[in-house]
């Protein structure tokens, strides 16, 4: 039952990784919106 385990922690942690690489940078960073550019 040890193999299970650790494939339970294995598949966890690719989850992990998958969602952290879809997960677009704005969302956690909040940047300032686009301000228009005066002459």
């Amino acid at each position: 039952m040890y193999g299970l385990g650790l494939v339970a922690v294995f598949l966890v942690q690719y989850a992990g990784m998958y969602l952290l690489a879809n997960t677009p940078l704005s969302i956690h960073e909040s940047p300032p919106p686009p301000s228009t550019p005066t002459p």
